[in-house]
């Protein structure tokens, strides 16, 4: 270690002599704050804010309540590459009212890389499990037969006729004026599967194109008074072609640098509007956005490339692993990480870089997903230290790698003992939660046993069914999901890891306990209430009061001082407080302030338990 310490400050000395031979200054990074991001909240155009596409989404209406069609299912291809708004203009047109009533069955697919007929009837029929097709096939005519359905199959490259027709075979049993919605960046497929003339994107006018911008670069969306930053601001437009996502990355940039007071010159005169390719342009642009970023940003982006494209990132799960990874920065120690988290995620989304958000009855953000673009990107810049396996390519090992994700959509996959090779992992994760996995308990002991650096291990819906005693080797885990398991009992030696210490009561490091809705524990240990860093308990099982002498059970008070605790609460068993009703006052529900969901359960029946081993 000596050595190395002593490599690394001669490499530090090296930059410090070229930093004063080409005098070089020191521009610290501005810090962000919750102020500054509520400011600039205005910017992000929510989805029924799009601008333009009226004649397209009123063509695309047309061709779905259009019932003079000879054949029982029709396809309408929407045709254009990344970012012009091919899946944002189905959206549009999917949910409008007119088509909620006048088709009986709705679904929506991302195709994306891999086109398997199964694995597509099997996500509209919304079965987890992998099937024979001979099933597969007889579920899916029920599903459809005699019923008008809307299907889009989103992001759709197969030029495979063969496979298409395989796929079209399926569909042939809907009622008459059925409709299929394909989006695609290939003509070819557009011509080859349209039963209607492809609706081709293009780009958006310059009147347009310029709302959009308008609306992202400057403050309420009205044009800025300078007039170099206006001039600034036409050319660029202009070389953006018309591309909505480029206009919406490159507007909220210039907002940004404004903000900072920042010259915004070195925009119009950088390299990349060099680029004659449009395609090869657009990219470079979102790469422009994503360099600007503070580099605790950017580390967060590139995590986001282990999830499948179009997955559903659940916003606090997401933030969590940030935190847990060392991602999250602040000056401030009074502030919570997860604060800090949710700023950079807020921040990241009105740059585009999150979209698609999904909200709960409180308003919060629950899950949002990225651009296929933005996907790409975040592959591009993580390439060196992220890898993704998926089924059937080649795995190739590099000393590099330190974060690992699963993306295999098969049932009867196992997971394989190929991990090993990643000696210095420091995450991984099973993404696709299409279907189980399959992990054996031999599996999860080499995992626990030689994966000693892992921070984040997410193995949900595994097929686990006991937690190997190896898991206190590691050290330095500080996320673990097992939900979706059948677990019976959780080992002591889980207490045995460096952030969570020996004994429950002296779990001080604990942040999260999640327990899923299967999981229906009796009892809850004692000393749970000295857990004072705990923000997340989603459950409390009160116990029968005969039994906690017996098992050592948490009373009810226990939940007296975890004033911290967010979202949402379940305390099940209340019917054991029926002796001693003043009991329940000790848990003073006034002071738990950030509590935004409280369920208060009764039971009466004996359902499966899970046990804290001893």
């Amino acid at each position: 270690m000596a050595h190395k310490m002593r490599e690394i400050r001669g490499w530090l000395d090296e930059i410090d002599d070229e930093r004063k031979k080409f005098q070089l200054t020191d521009h610290p990074l501005k810090p962000l704050s919750i102020h500054e991001e509520r400011k600039q909240t205005w910017s992000f155009v929510q989805e029924e804010e799009i601008v333009g596409r009226e004649e397209e989404k009123n063509l695309v209406l047309h061709y779905l309540l259009d019932s003079n069609m000879e054949c029982s299912v029709s396809i309408i291809p929407i045709v254009g590459f990344g970012g012009l708004g091919k899946t944002a203009l189905a959206q549009l047109t999917y949910n409008h009212e007119d088509v909620q009533t006048y088709f009986e069955l709705k679904r929506w697919v991302c195709v994306s890389d891999e086109f398997d007929e199964r694995q597509i009837a099997q996500k509209i029929l919304r079965q987890d499990k992998i099937g024979e097709m001979e099933q597969v096939q007889q579920d899916f005519r029920q599903l459809i037969d005699g019923k008008r359905f809307l299907m889009v199959l989103d992001d759709m490259w197969n030029e495979n006729v063969e496979l298409w027709h395989k796929l079209k075979s399926l569909l042939v049993k809907g009622a008459e004026g059925s409709k299929i919605i394909v989006t695609t960046r290939s003509e070819k497929v557009g011509k080859m599967i349209g039963t209607y003339p492809p609706i081709i994107l293009k780009g958006l006018d310059c009147a347009r194109s310029w709302e959009l911008f308008c609306r992202m670069a400057f403050e309420g969306g009205k044009e800025s008074n300078d007039k170099d930053l206006l001039a600034v601001g036409r050319e660029i437009v202009q070389k953006c072609a018309g591309v909505p996502l480029a206009i919406r990355i490159v507007g909220r940039l210039v907002y940004d640098k404004t903000l900072e007071g920042i010259d915004l010159s070195y925009l119009w005169n950088c390299e990349l509007w060099n680029i004659d390719q449009l395609e090869e342009r657009i990219f470079a642009v979102l790469k422009l956005s994503y360099d600007h970023l503070p580099s605790p940003m950017k580390n967060c982006v590139a995590f986001c490339s282990l999830f499948p494209k179009d997955f559903s990132l659940r916003k606090q799960t997401l933030i969590q692993m940030w935190v847990a990874k060392g991602f999250i920065q602040s000056s401030d120690e009074m502030r919570c990480e997860e604060d800090v988290g949710h700023e950079y995620f807020m921040n990241l989304l009105s740059r585009s870089f999150f979209q698609d958000v999904e909200r709960n009855n409180h308003g919060d953000i629950v899950t949002c997903k990225m651009h296929d673009l933005i996907h790409d990107l975040a592959q591009f810049v993580a390439k060196h230290e992220y890898l993704v396996i998926r089924e059937g390519k080649e795995e190739s090992h590099k000393d590099t790698t330190r974060h690992l994700s699963y993306d295999v959509p098969r049932g009867n996959w196992e997971v394989s003992t190929s991990f090993l090779k990643f000696e210095k992992l420091r995450t991984m994760l099973l993404a696709n939660t299409c279907f189980f996995y399959s992990m054996d308990h031999s599996t999860f002991d080499l995992v626990a046993s030689k994966l000693k650096f892992l921070r984040v291990l997410d193995l949900h819906g595994s097929n686990i069914t006991k937690i190997p005693r190896s898991i206190g080797n590691l050290k330095h885990l500080r996320f673990l999901d097992l939900s979706f398991n059948q677990i019976g009992k959780i080992p002591k030696a889980i207490t045995r890891l460096h952030n969570l210490p020996r004994d429950i009561s002296k779990l001080v490091s604990l942040r999260y306990l999640r327990l899923s809705d299967h999981c229906c524990l009796e009892w809850m240990p004692r000393g749970i209430g000295q857990l004072t860093s705990l923000l997340t308990l989603t459950r409390f099982a009160v116990d029968d009061q005969k039994m906690r002498g017996k098992r050592r059970s948490a009373r009810i008070s226990e939940l007296g001082g975890l004033n911290n605790l967010r979202g949402s609460l379940e305390i099940r068993g209340l019917q054991n407080l029926r002796p001693n009703p003043k009991e329940a006052e000790s848990v003073k529900l006034k002071e738990k302030q950030h509590l935004q969901q409280l369920s208060l359960v009764w039971l009466s029946d004996k359902s499966p338990k899970v046990a804290f081993e001893d």
